[in-house]
């Protein structure tokens, strides 16, 4: 009996370290992709935060050439 306990504690060590690599790339690969997401929603950010400006600007402009003082 204790030879198929053995046995079987064997195999699953053996599972185990071949699943290993897999759980280490899917785990660093959920890494990857988080920090994807932050990339994307950070240049999504700075690219609406540049249109504002950009609109702010030409209001600014508009603004002035319509109250000038002529």
């Amino acid at each position: 009996m204790n030879d198929t306990v053995e046995d079987k504690a064997e195999d699953l060590r053996e599972e185990t370290a071949e699943a290993a690599p897999e759980v280490a790339e899917h785990d660093r690969l959920a890494e990857i992709e988080a920090e994807l997401a932050e990339a994307k929603a950070a240049v999504m950010y700075a690219q609406a935060e540049t249109q504002n400006v950009r609109r702010r600007f030409e209001k600014e402009a508009q603004d002035a050439k319509t109250y000038a003082a002529t």
